[in-house]
């Protein structure tokens, strides 16, 4: 993470302030999302800093010349609102979730609050820099019942070039595509991280992973025992990624029994 970006001015954080007073307020409804985007654009036309802020109930730690962050402070109650939903919906206390493509930590810590102290996340990331954000958050939120590991997840054991976005959306590193800048990052499969971690069951899983979803579940769905497949997945998915990935993930998933449930803006959530 860059600790030395620029410190705004009292004027970027006066238009800040005013521009957030309007996309927090604004209601899920069509256009809000468009128009909450803009407003962001606005403010962030110029490189910003780092600022600390309260979402959905959590402290983050957020890069406002980030896409994600930068939503995630201006308008929370709109990001992935129905992938959240789906969530809360689908766990309860006790449960188990796994979450591959942990980014920064959002997903990761909305399902800790909802399993509860007997309940377990694992939270995957495989950028070191955006791993130790994700752990950052964890520790600001005294979180507990958060496993989080470092390492990418594919379909064997190797080592792989993670292709890092530059372009201020973090979310988008990915082994699918190297960019101008790469680093290599060790994978394992899913199956062995959830053996390792002692995980009976998963309740429910989030993948995203920039494409790479088809070659991790289509080995996991091999080997796995049934009763380790996910009662309910949300996950990315992308039709221009189906070629480079060798295979659609959404079939994958269909033919092992999995029907869409709901579709939010780039996510499918299914349940089994």
């Amino acid at each position: 993470m860059n600790e030395n970006l620029p410190i705004d001015d009292t004027a970027a954080r006066i238009e800040r302030g005013l521009l957030r007073a309007v996309t927090r307020r604004l209601p899920r409804v069509k256009g809000a999302g468009f128009l909450a985007n803009k407003l962001r654009e606005l403010h962030i036309r110029k490189k910003r800093g780092m600022v600390e802020a309260g979402v959905l109930g959590f402290r983050f730690v957020l890069d406002l010349s980030e896409a994600f962050d930068s939503a995630l402070f201006f308008y929370p109650q709109l990001v992935d609102y129905r992938e959240v939903a789906f969530l809360e919906a689908m766990l309860r206390e006790g449960d188990r979730f796994v979450d591959l493509g942990a980014h920064i930590g959002f997903y990761s810590l909305v399902a800790s609050r909802r399993v509860g102290r007997t309940g377990r996340v694992l939270s995957v990331e495989a950028a070191p820099d955006t791993f130790a954000r994700l752990l950052r958050h964890t520790l600001l939120n005294s979180i507990s019942n958060v496993t989080l590991l470092n390492v990418g997840v594919s379909d064997r054991t190797e080592t792989l070039p993670l292709g890092l976005d530059t372009s201020g959306n973090r979310g988008g590193n990915s082994f699918l595509s190297r960019g101008d800048t790469s680093i290599d990052v060790p994978c394992r499969p899913l199956l062995d991280l959830l053996r390792e971690q002692a995980f009976e069951r998963v309740d429910l899983m989030k993948l995203d992973i920039e494409g790479f979803e088809y070659r991790v579940l289509r080995r996991f769905l091999e080997d796995a025992p049934r009763d380790l497949y996910p009662h309910a997945i949300i996950i990315e998915y992308q039709p221009r990624w189906v070629e480079a990935a060798g295979g659609d993930s959404l079939a994958v998933l269909k033919d092992c029994g999995y029907r869409i449930h709901r579709k939010g803006s780039l996510n499918y959530l299914l349940v089994r």
